[in-house]
């Protein structure tokens, strides 16, 4: 808050000073003044510098140098006392310009106490150096404060508007309650909730929580091909200037550093870094997964199980056939892959044998061209039954030596379930836990993504929309390359909370029941002993453990994810410890990652760290608005909508200006500005048609999981091998 502060304070006291100089002294006290101010404000220049995190991970420690500073406490630390350093340097500075208006108000006003205004300047900001104040005191300097920012109004409205922020800042750093607590800008009011200790609901921290790191989640691709269908033009003809909306959304990023001699590094953070007694904070788990290029993809077994119930369109015929087309196009040296249709006579119609361009060729011709003719002879297979065979013909092909994943049940459906979706389901998890993951594609616009995604959750697998024969090959090599990025499986993330610290919740997660619980433990064991005989890595699962429990079956090379714990701390010590238990594939063994967190006694600026925990805080508060308000456009709650996009962006926009740290950040910057651009157009005459309307809805769901989950990477090309 030193940075915020002062530099308003100089504004202040430079105009003050210069309405209240004699006309014979005015010009000699401006440019004393203008050059006290100045010079703070050089010093505001280095330190605005120090505590922020770039897009490359770059802290500057002064004006002129950057350092690369890793994301641990011990650095942190470091970094806050060279922070402590320039603050008191620089409030020494700013505290010569007030000194000299003090003076000035002297001449004015007599009965006022020299000093008094730079004591309590430097009580404000000066971390110790002048006199406390009691709360007396600082009411009083809360008020002179509002009072000089009125009073410069007529002097200069700039001015004016930095005083009623500073009024506002130092506010908000009290412990007094406002005097209406429904009243306040929404930087206020979001920062009261946040300190809002009455009337919470606690929850036992212990159990199995649901796994909220799901890459490339299965709605978000489903919403994605559903835009690139969409006509943009029938929009954009509403815009005065080229529309970018969820092109504009991504997550924030994350100061994580790689782990250096490991498949994943974990780090523990708050959102203070010290308090004085009971208090509500947010805590937050960070994982990063090393960075690793795309490996030589290993030999894949891979059943595909065509659903041919019914009519089939002739485009989803055509993306069928465009899709085997591709899978023989990436066959290589080792791999199997088979065909088994459902719905039609027909069963296993292309053997892992006979998986060759003339067989291939006469199957699909037959099931998949103008008459779709089958042959009367062979058996008819319901869905389940396809999925079951399918699933028995690659456990009998098992090879002890490769590497898990690469056998692989897909599904290519081009219509609903329904009643199939729970037997399914079942299936799906059975087939994980049998170490066979089970991936759905969906062809053409007749699936239902929420069946889909359920079992392809269950079955541990991926998720994929083809909507053109074109698209085919793109996404056969992703879904074939999907296993050379895994560089850790099984992860238990076990979070275990202080003496004296309460959860309300975890943020974005659910406990689990039995049954869910159950089924993830069974998946789990399963993962473990067969990285055991497969690859040596030793079996270690099996009993549960004391607090919060999250278990990831896979994680990817370079991602990186964080969980949010909102909970009540008793005073300072000792929040949280975690630890993360995970078969490392990069260096094929056992590996765990641990942090804690411990928060001291007192009062101390938050930095980059514990900023990046509220704006990881903010983008899962802005990824639930933006969903929200894109499924009420498509239910005829505009007014709805609208209200919540221009609630969000009013917050946004109050942070930046009255929240120190906030004022430049890129992050929340680019947030208010998408928002503007949607309110834009929904404000105007584009959701009184139906193409627009459902774009917008679309791009609004779209932006929100963008908000949380990594964009699909660009595509994989495959390593051939030789």
């Amino acid at each position: 808050m030193a940075r915020f502060i002062a530099s308003v304070v100089i504004l202040v006291a430079c105009s003050d000073e210069m309405n209240l100089a004699g006309p014979a002294e005015e010009s000699q006290q401006q440019a004393e003044v203008a050059g006290k101010a100045v010079l703070a404000e050089s010093h505001l220049s280095s330190l605005g510098s120090l505590g922020y995190v770039d897009r490359e991970g770059v802290r500057a420690s002064d004006a002129s140098s950057a350092v690369p500073i890793p994301y641990n406490a011990r650095n942190d630390d470091a970094l806050s006392e060279l922070d402590r350093k320039n603050e008191q340097n620089l409030a020494q500075r700013a505290k010569e310009a007030f000194d000299y208006l003090a003076r000035g108000r002297q001449r004015a006003e007599p009965k006022q106490k020299p000093g008094r205004t730079a004591a309590a300047f430097d009580a404000v900001v000066g971390g110790g150096l002048g006199p406390n104040l009691s709360r007396s005191e600082e009411a009083e300097y809360r008020a002179q404060l509002e009072s000089r920012a009125r009073g410069l109004a007529t002097a200069s409205g700039f001015v004016f508007n930095n005083g009623g922020k500073l009024h506002r800042a130092f506010a908000l750093s009290s412990d007094e309650p406002d005097a209406d607590e429904a009243s306040g800008s929404p930087a206020q009011l979001f920062l009261r909730e946040r300190r809002q200790l009455d009337g919470l609901t606690f929850q036992q921290a212990t159990g199995y929580w649901a796994n909220t790191y799901v890459p490339g989640d299965p709605v978000m691709r489903w919403l994605e091909s559903r835009l690139e269908r969409h006509d943009k033009a029938a929009l954009q003809r509403f815009a005065a200037r080229p529309i970018l909306l969820d092109g504009g959304a991504r997550p924030t990023l994350q100061p994580f550093d790689p782990p250096s001699s490991a498949a994943i590094s974990v780090f523990l953070q708050a959102d203070q870094r010290a308090i004085t007694g009971k208090q509500r904070i947010l805590i937050q788990v960070g994982l990063r997964g090393a960075e690793r290029n795309a490996r030589l993809r290993p030999a894949m077994s891979v059943g595909i199980v065509l659903d041919l119930r019914g009519s089939l369109s002739s485009e989803s015929a055509a993306s069928m056939r465009a899709l085997l087309d591709a899978f023989l196009t990436a066959k290589d040296v080792g791999d199997r892959f088979s065909v088994t249709v459902a719905g039609r006579p027909g069963a296993v119609v292309v053997a892992a044998d006979d998986f060759r361009h003339g067989p291939l060729s006469v199957v699909m011709s037959r099931l998949l061209g103008a008459d779709g003719s089958p042959s009367s002879q062979a058996p008819t297979l319901s869905l389940e039954q396809s999925v079951a065979q399918t699933l028995s013909e690659l456990g009998r092909s098992e090879d002890p030596a490769a590497p898990l994943g690469s056998r692989m049940l897909l599904l290519v459906t081009s219509q609903p379930l329904g009643f199939h979706a729970q037997a399914l389901e079942a299936i799906a998890h059975d087939s994980a836990v049998g170490g066979i993951p089970l991936s759905v594609i969906g062809v053409g616009a007749g699936v239902e993504p929420e069946e889909i995604e359920r079992i392809t959750l269950a079955g541990q697998g991926n998720l994929r929309l083809l909507y053109a024969p074109a698209e085919a090959e793109r996404l056969v090599e992703e879904e074939l390359a999907a296993l050379s990025r895994v560089i850790a499986r099984a992860l238990r993330l076990r979070i275990r909370l202080a003496a004296g610290v309460e959860l309300i919740e975890v943020i974005g997660a659910d406990r689990l029941d039995a049954d869910g619980a159950g089924r993830v433990r069974q998946a789990e064991r399963s993962i473990d002993r067969r990285l055991a005989h497969r690859l040596g890595i030793e079996s270690d699962r099996g009993d549960d453990e004391a607090g919060i429990q999250i278990v990831i079956p896979t994680f990817y090379g370079g991602d990186s994810h964080a969980v949010l714990l909102d909970v009540v701390v008793s005073g300072p010590g000792p929040v949280a410890d975690v630890s993360v238990r995970y078969k490392d594939l990069v260096y094929l063994r056992n590996s765990v990652a641990q942090a804690n967190l411990t928060l001291s006694n007192g009062s101390r600026n938050v930095g980059p760290l514990q900023r990046n925990v509220v704006k990881n805080y903010l983008a899962i508060r802005l990824s639930e608005t933006l969903k929200q308000a894109g499924r009420a456009l498509l239910e005829g709650g505009d007014a709805n909508a609208i209200a919540s996009i221009r609630e969000f962006q009013a917050l946004l926009e109050s942070l930046q200006r009255e929240v120190p740290g906030f004022q430049n950040d890129v992050d929340l910057a680019s947030d208010a500005g998408m928002l503007a651009e949607y309110l834009a157009l929904m404000d105007g005459p584009a959701l009184a048609q139906e193409v627009p309307r459902v774009y917008l809805a679309d791009s609004l769901q779209l932006s929100g999981y963008f908000k949380t989950v990594p964009r699909t990477p660009a595509v994989l090309r495959l390593s051939r091998r030789s």
